[in-house]
């Protein structure tokens, strides 16, 4: 009797772990991205003379996955890049791949265009697998606006940066613009400090909940900036990027141009340094970013 109690104990606990392999088993295939993913890069980078350009790059794949990505090529400029890898985040389903893509300066010397805009490519794998893919918009340009003497400057890819100006002459900022500014100008936050005295603002900073305060630096939204801004002997332009919502998933690294005319009149633009966002790339971000990848691709 007890031997037949014992088997219908057994069997039921087997028929309950195979159950529960199998549960674990769909659940695992159900979180498995069908194929590499490429996040969605916004970048603008000035191309110097003589200098290679040189981008971070991310994609998704599932941890599983040994193939590496060896080639991005754009087809509408017949520009090739050169992958090297740097790092991977990886966490139980995921892994975030790290690459630098090097384009050599004699290749984008047979381009004619002052603004080059890299949008779609074509990587290729080891493993023989070729993708078409949508990378965002990354915007090489001849053009420089640099008008004002920097004399320090700093970024980090938490989203904060600054710059230090020391002015030959009084100048009033008129206007500040992006190549990306109509898509980020809700989540970029940015301040201007004149002699060391916030003044680009009389609004209390207890009064409004859409203000960021890191260490003893404010920063306003976009919006809130009040100009024009006048300035005179130095300025610190300090700036700001927190996307909260799925574009939080993007890598950004932009560059907010000042507009401004000094006190004879005369005009001129300064390219801020880049402001770069990469996400902080813990375990919940990961699966967090996969599961949103999966979803919406």
């Amino acid at each position: 009797m007890k031997s037949k109690k014992y088997k219908k104990v057994l069997i039921v606990g087997c028929i309950v772990i195979v159950i529960s392999l199998i549960s674990n088993i769909i659940y695992f295939k159900a979180q498995q991205l069908d194929k590499p993913i490429v996040l969605e890069h916004y970048i603008e980078k000035g191309i110097g003379k003589d200098q290679d350009i040189y981008l971070d790059f991310y994609y998704v794949t599932n941890r599983s996955d040994t193939s590496q990505l060896i080639e991005v090529y754009f087809p509408k400029q017949d520009l090739q890049s050169y992958v090297d890898y740097v790092n991977t985040y990886s966490t139980k389903y995921y892994k975030v791949n790290q690459l630098r893509l090097q384009i050599l300066y004699s290749d984008l010397q047979n381009l004619d265009e002052n603004e080059i805009i890299l949008e779609n490519a074509v990587l290729n794998y080891n493993n023989g697998l070729k993708q078409n893919v949508d990378m965002g918009e990354i915007i090489l340009t001849r053009t420089k606006n640099n008008s004002l003497k920097s004399t320090s400057s700093g970024s980090s890819s938490s989203g904060e940066s600054w710059e230090y100006y020391k002015l030959d002459k009084t100048i009033t900022i008129n206007k500040i613009t992006s190549a990306f500014y109509n898509g980020t100008k809700d989540f970029v936050y940015m301040n201007f400090i004149d002699n060391y005295n916030i003044s680009s603002t009389e609004i209390p900073i207890e009064e409004d909940e859409k203000l960021i305060q890191i260490g003893n630096k404010t920063y306003y939204p976009m919006k809130e900036l009040k100009l024009p801004h006048k300035a005179t002997k130095h300025i610190e332009v300090i700036s700001y990027i927190r996307p909260d919502d799925e574009r939080r998933f993007n890598i950004y690294e932009m560059r907010y141009t000042l507009e401004f005319t000094n006190k004879d009149g005369e005009e001129g633009s300064e390219n801020l340094l880049n402001m770069r966002y990469i996400p902080c790339f813990t375990e919940k971000f990961i699966n967090d970013l996969g599961q949103y990848l999966k979803d919406d691709r």
